[in-house]
């Protein structure tokens, strides 16, 4: 799993090894009509902002619009669905990520995709750290060490709240349950919001959220950061230890990749992974990274390949574990 403790210095070289093979091939399409790109879920959510900041970038280097067209719906299974049945020719884009490519195919019983056939991956796109929230004035856990003690000394016993059944946020925890070796109990809320409000109404112990709102409420003195799902701490957050400082190993951040529909033809797949590689080296772009606690992942398409096999046999022990299920 790739660290999002990557620096943008780091990230030149590579941007500069996955652009300059693509560049011969790269000039051999270009859209001749504007682009779409599909997200799964609804506006204003960290997927919208982050395609529509991508977006504004790649309207100028591709020289056509490029539109944002949110289709959220069954946990991002709709946009996908629309995503790989559209004309596979370089004008449709899929703005996918952990759900939709990597765990819905074990949470859902039925989808009318196959996220491993139907869609190409084009890149690794963003990667957002999860932190993991307690209410000091209900649970005032010292450290992850701490509170794995008292989970162990009391299974069962400490509640955890999700964005609901099956969400990121709720197999995140199963992973850090199966790694720690501890059982908790599991309370689902519809989002992250009704979540953060039972945590500070002391319904709950403790939730993961997104760096970018968890960051907010962290830096507010509302909530307190115990750790976050990387492998090293993060720069939002460079006081908060990284939770596989006290369970070694646990590196579990959210992601976002591109994927085209399969078919689409490889000159036109080399011309977005050449896009891709650019867009970390976009200072307008990394500094938006910045504001909102996330980092450029650059994994090229083929390499994805072995990414996406291992984060798909992942989630499906974590599904299995947690139990989640949706017809």
């Amino acid at each position: 799993m790739p660290s999002l403790k990557t620096t943008r210095r780091s990230l030149l070289p590579l941007a500069a090894a996955l652009a300059l093979p693509a560049v011969a091939r790269a000039a051999s399409w270009s859209p001749d009509r504007p682009v779409r790109i599909i997200i799964p879920f609804a506006p204003g959510g960290a997927s919208d902002v982050l395609a529509r900041s991508a977006a504004e970038r790649l309207t100028v280097t591709l020289g056509q619009p490029v539109i944002v067209e949110a289709r959220p719906g069954a946990g991002g299974n709709l946009g996908a669905e629309v995503a790989a049945r559209a004309t596979p020719d370089g004008h449709t884009i899929f703005f996918g990520g952990m759900s939709s490519n990597a765990i819905n195919q074990s949470l859902y019983s039925k989808l009318g995709f196959d996220p491993a056939k139907d869609l190409a991956p084009i890149g690794m796109f963003i990667g957002i750290a999860n932190a993991l929230l307690i209410n000091p004035g209900k649970h005032n856990f010292a450290d992850m060490s701490s509170l794995i003690a008292e989970a162990r000394a009391n299974p069962g016993k400490l509640a955890y709240g999700s964005n609901g059944a099956g969400s990121v946020t709720h197999l995140t925890m199963a992973l850090l349950c199966q790694a720690a070796g501890i059982e908790l109990l599991h309370v689902p809320y519809r989002g992250s919001a009704p979540a953060a409000i039972g945590l500070m109404g002391g319904e709950i112990a403790m939730m993961f959220d997104g760096a970018p709102s968890a960051t907010q409420q962290v830096r507010a003195g509302t909530l307190k950061a115990l750790g976050v799902s990387t492998a090293q701490r993060i720069d939002a957050l460079p006081d908060v230890p990284a939770i596989a400082e006290a369970v070694p190993g646990f590196d579990v951040p959210s992601w976002y990749a591109m994927f085209a529909p399969s078919g689409t033809p490889q000159p036109a797949l080399a011309r977005w992974r050449q896009e891709l590689a650019a867009l970390c080296v976009d200072p307008a772009f990394t500094a938006m990274l910045a504001r909102n606690a996330a980092r450029y992942m650059a994994i090229e398409g083929e390499a994805m390949e072995p990414f996406l096999v291992t984060e798909r046999a992942r989630w499906a022990v974590a599904v299995r574990e947690s139990g989640a299920k949706v017809d």
